[in-house]
Protein backbone atom coordinates (compact mmCIF):
# COMPACT_ATOMS: atom_id res chain seq x y z
CA UNK A 1 0.00 0.00 0.00
CA UNK A 2 1.23 3.51 -0.82
CA UNK A 3 2.54 5.34 2.25
CA UNK A 4 0.60 8.47 1.33
CA UNK A 5 -2.61 6.57 2.01
CA UNK A 6 -1.39 5.44 5.43
CA UNK A 7 0.05 8.77 6.56
CA UNK A 8 -2.42 11.63 7.15
CA UNK A 9 0.37 14.20 6.69
CA UNK A 10 0.09 13.97 2.93
CA UNK A 11 -3.64 14.71 3.03
CA UNK A 12 -3.06 17.71 5.30
CA UNK A 13 -0.23 18.92 3.11
CA UNK A 14 -2.43 18.78 0.01
CA UNK A 15 -5.20 20.53 1.90
CA UNK A 16 -2.89 23.36 2.93
CA UNK A 17 -1.51 23.73 -0.60
CA UNK A 18 -5.06 23.88 -1.94
CA UNK A 19 -5.96 26.48 0.71
CA UNK A 20 -3.03 28.63 -0.38
CA UNK A 21 -4.23 28.44 -3.97
CA UNK A 22 -7.68 29.56 -2.81
CA UNK A 23 -6.41 32.35 -0.60
CA UNK A 24 -4.28 33.72 -3.44
CA UNK A 25 -7.33 33.85 -5.72
CA UNK A 26 -9.39 35.51 -3.00
CA UNK A 27 -6.58 37.98 -2.33
CA UNK A 28 -6.49 39.06 -5.99
CA UNK A 29 -10.20 39.86 -5.94
CA UNK A 30 -9.90 41.51 -2.52
CA UNK A 31 -7.05 43.67 -3.74
CA UNK A 32 -8.96 44.64 -6.87
CA UNK A 33 -11.92 45.72 -4.76
CA UNK A 34 -9.61 47.55 -2.37
CA UNK A 35 -8.30 49.66 -5.24
CA UNK A 36 -11.54 50.15 -7.16
CA UNK A 37 -14.28 50.63 -4.58
CA UNK A 38 -15.18 52.39 -1.40
CA UNK A 39 -14.37 49.53 0.92
CA UNK A 40 -16.48 50.90 3.74
CA UNK A 41 -19.71 50.58 1.79
CA UNK A 42 -18.89 47.63 -0.46
CA UNK A 43 -20.42 44.37 0.78
CA UNK A 44 -18.38 42.29 -1.63
CA UNK A 45 -15.14 43.72 -0.23
CA UNK A 46 -16.33 42.94 3.29
CA UNK A 47 -17.13 39.37 2.24
CA UNK A 48 -13.68 38.89 0.68
CA UNK A 49 -12.02 40.39 3.78
CA UNK A 50 -13.89 37.95 5.99
CA UNK A 51 -13.04 35.07 3.64
CA UNK A 52 -9.32 35.87 3.75
CA UNK A 53 -9.37 35.96 7.56
CA UNK A 54 -11.25 32.65 7.66
CA UNK A 55 -8.80 31.00 5.26
CA UNK A 56 -5.83 32.29 7.26
CA UNK A 57 -7.36 30.92 10.46
CA UNK A 58 -8.05 27.50 8.89
CA UNK A 59 -4.53 27.23 7.47
CA UNK A 60 -3.04 28.20 10.84
CA UNK A 61 -5.10 25.50 12.56
CA UNK A 62 -3.93 22.94 9.98
CA UNK A 63 -0.32 24.02 10.52
CA UNK A 64 -0.72 23.59 14.29
CA UNK A 65 -2.21 20.12 13.78
CA UNK A 66 0.61 19.05 11.46
CA UNK A 67 3.22 20.52 13.81
CA UNK A 68 1.80 18.55 16.73
CA UNK A 69 1.74 15.37 14.65
CA UNK A 70 5.38 15.86 13.64
CA UNK A 71 6.41 16.46 17.25
CA UNK A 72 4.66 13.24 18.18
CA UNK A 73 6.53 11.37 15.44
CA UNK A 74 9.86 12.89 16.51
CA UNK A 75 9.22 11.92 20.15
CA UNK A 76 8.08 8.40 19.29
CA UNK A 77 10.18 7.62 16.23
CA UNK A 78 11.21 4.24 17.63
CA UNK A 79 7.63 2.94 17.70
CA UNK A 80 6.52 0.62 14.92
CA UNK A 81 3.98 3.11 13.48
CA UNK A 82 6.67 5.71 12.79
CA UNK A 83 9.70 3.67 11.73
CA UNK A 84 8.97 4.23 8.04
CA UNK A 85 9.32 8.02 8.43
CA UNK A 86 12.95 8.93 7.89
CA UNK A 87 14.82 11.88 9.35
CA UNK A 88 15.02 13.32 5.84
CA UNK A 89 11.23 13.09 5.54
CA UNK A 90 10.81 14.77 8.92
CA UNK A 91 13.12 17.59 7.73
CA UNK A 92 11.01 17.98 4.59
CA UNK A 93 7.85 18.13 6.67
CA UNK A 94 9.31 20.70 9.03
CA UNK A 95 10.44 22.71 6.03
CA UNK A 96 6.91 22.61 4.62
CA UNK A 97 5.57 23.89 7.95
CA UNK A 98 8.14 26.68 8.05
CA UNK A 99 7.39 27.75 4.46
CA UNK A 100 3.65 27.66 5.10
CA UNK A 101 4.02 29.72 8.27
CA UNK A 102 6.09 32.31 6.39
CA UNK A 103 3.55 32.42 3.59
CA UNK A 104 0.71 33.06 6.07
CA UNK A 105 2.78 35.76 7.74
CA UNK A 106 3.34 37.44 4.34
CA UNK A 107 -0.38 37.39 3.56
CA UNK A 108 -1.12 38.96 6.93
CA UNK A 109 1.41 41.70 6.20
CA UNK A 110 -0.16 42.39 2.81
CA UNK A 111 -3.68 42.78 4.17
CA UNK A 112 -2.60 44.90 7.11
CA UNK A 113 -0.06 47.06 5.27
CA UNK A 114 -0.13 50.71 6.33
CA UNK A 115 -1.30 51.78 2.84
CA UNK A 116 -4.23 49.35 3.11
CA UNK A 117 -5.16 50.78 6.52
CA UNK A 118 -4.96 54.31 5.11
CA UNK A 119 -7.24 53.33 2.23
CA UNK A 120 -9.75 51.70 4.58
CA UNK A 121 -9.77 54.75 6.85
CA UNK A 122 -10.07 57.11 3.89
CA UNK A 123 -13.05 55.14 2.57
CA UNK A 124 -14.70 55.28 5.97
CA UNK A 125 -14.18 59.04 6.15
CA UNK A 126 -15.40 59.56 2.58
CA UNK A 127 -18.44 57.31 2.56
CA UNK A 128 -20.49 59.83 0.58
CA UNK A 129 -17.67 60.89 -1.68
CA UNK A 130 -17.92 59.39 -5.16
CA UNK A 131 -14.34 60.17 -6.14
CA UNK A 132 -12.27 57.12 -6.91
CA UNK A 133 -9.36 56.86 -4.55
CA UNK A 134 -6.19 55.91 -6.37
CA UNK A 135 -4.64 52.90 -4.77
CA UNK A 136 -1.13 53.84 -3.68
CA UNK A 137 -0.06 50.26 -3.31
CA UNK A 138 2.18 49.23 -6.17
CA UNK A 139 0.03 47.02 -8.42
CA UNK A 140 2.88 45.70 -10.52
CA UNK A 141 4.82 44.63 -7.43
CA UNK A 142 1.80 42.78 -6.03
CA UNK A 143 1.19 41.09 -9.36
CA UNK A 144 4.84 40.06 -9.60
CA UNK A 145 4.67 38.71 -6.04
CA UNK A 146 1.50 36.85 -6.87
CA UNK A 147 3.08 35.25 -9.94
CA UNK A 148 6.16 34.39 -7.88
CA UNK A 149 3.94 32.84 -5.17
CA UNK A 150 1.99 30.85 -7.75
CA UNK A 151 5.22 29.55 -9.28
CA UNK A 152 6.47 28.54 -5.84
CA UNK A 153 3.21 26.69 -5.15
CA UNK A 154 3.44 24.88 -8.47
CA UNK A 155 7.08 24.02 -7.79
CA UNK A 156 6.15 22.64 -4.36
CA UNK A 157 3.38 20.56 -5.89
CA UNK A 158 5.75 19.24 -8.55
CA UNK A 159 8.39 18.37 -5.95
CA UNK A 160 5.80 16.67 -3.76
CA UNK A 161 4.60 14.62 -6.73
CA UNK A 162 8.21 13.67 -7.50
CA UNK A 163 8.76 12.64 -3.90
CA UNK A 164 5.62 10.49 -3.96
CA UNK A 165 6.69 8.93 -7.27
CA UNK A 166 10.15 8.14 -5.90
CA UNK A 167 8.67 6.66 -2.74
CA UNK A 168 6.47 4.44 -4.89
CA UNK A 169 9.51 3.30 -6.89
CA UNK A 170 11.48 2.61 -3.71
CA UNK A 171 8.55 0.64 -2.27
CA UNK A 172 8.35 -1.42 -5.46
CA UNK A 173 12.10 -2.03 -5.41
CA UNK A 174 12.00 -3.09 -1.76
CA UNK A 175 9.13 -5.48 -2.46
CA UNK A 176 11.10 -6.90 -5.40
CA UNK A 177 14.15 -7.44 -3.21
CA UNK A 178 12.10 -9.10 -0.46
CA UNK A 179 10.52 -11.59 -2.86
Amino acid sequence: MNKSFEDPFFLMEKSIIKSFETINKVYIKWYSLLCETNTFSNKEFKWYSKEIRKLIYNIEIDIIDITNAIKSIENNNEKENYKNITKQELKRRNSFIKESTIEIYNIKIKISHEDVIKKLNNDKDNINNDKNFQCKINDSNNYKNYIKDQNEIQNKEFLNEQIEYRKTLIDKQEKGLNN
